[in-house]
């Protein structure tokens, strides 16, 4: 497998995601939300997320995580949740902004996860949602010849256990009043991070006759109410 750069915010606290994720994503939430905007980070880890928004000028941040040891040194605000839990009492809502960076994919009910997401939105608030791609040709070569998923096979991590998929997850979102305003991929356009050379190689002749809606590693995504 190719050796990916380790990751690090800009104030060297370790990213769990891909090289460059929360670069591609950071830029789009500064251009889109003023300083003011009330965001809460969904599975925030180490705080290395909320690090970087707080140095681009936003102080109304929060993070909520099981483990918030590994968060301390963030300086940052962030309260203990299960996320598996029916309910989240330490967490008052409102928010203008949810981040969920690559954390879908470790959840055990989705549905009841997506309710305790939608009832921390405020009105008009907006959900961002990132989690591996399952869809692109490079999974899909990944499945025909395994017949395992990519990302959730004996390679990857061993705590991902739900997939997303893009002709389920819209009813799913629907059933919470939530639906997808935007979708894209991670690195932009169909290359990947994770696979080898000659897998690249592959999928861009295959692109030929095989559609690929998103390509990359990770899908994401920009979640609304309905």
């Amino acid at each position: 497998m190719p050796t990916l750069q380790p990751n690090s915010s800009p104030g060297n606290l370790l990213e769990r995601a891909n090289f460059g994720l929360h670069d591609a994503i950071e830029a789009r939430v500064v251009s889109a939300f003023s300083r003011e905007a009330r965001i809460l980070d969904v599975g925030c880890g180490t705080g290395a997320w909320l690090s970087r928004l707080a140095q681009r000028g936003f102080f109304n941040l929060s993070g909520v995580d099981l483990n918030v040891d590994q968060s301390r040194s963030s300086g940052l605000r962030v309260d203990c949740v299960n996320l598996d839990a029916p309910n989240w009492p330490a967490v008052a809502g409102g928010f203008d902004l949810i981040t969920c960076i690559e954390v879908f994919e470790h959840i055990e009910n989705p549905g009841q996860f997506l309710g305790n997401l939608a009832n921390l939105l405020a009105p008009g608030g907006e959900l961002l949602l990132t989690s591996p791609n399952v869809e692109s040709l490079a999974s899909r070569l990944r499945f025909l010849a395994t017949g395992s998923l990519k990302q959730f096979d004996h390679l990857g991590d061993a705590t991902h256990i739900t997939p997303l998929f893009s002709y389920t997850f819209p009813k799913l979102l629907a059933r919470k009043g939530l639906r997808i305003a935007e979708r894209w991929s991670f690195p932009e356009g169909h290359r990947t991070l994770t696979s080898r050379s000659w897998v690249n190689w592959v999928t861009r002749a295959l692109r030929i006759v095989i559609a690929e809606p998103v390509g990359g590693d990770n899908v994401c995504m920009r979640i609304v109410r309905v």
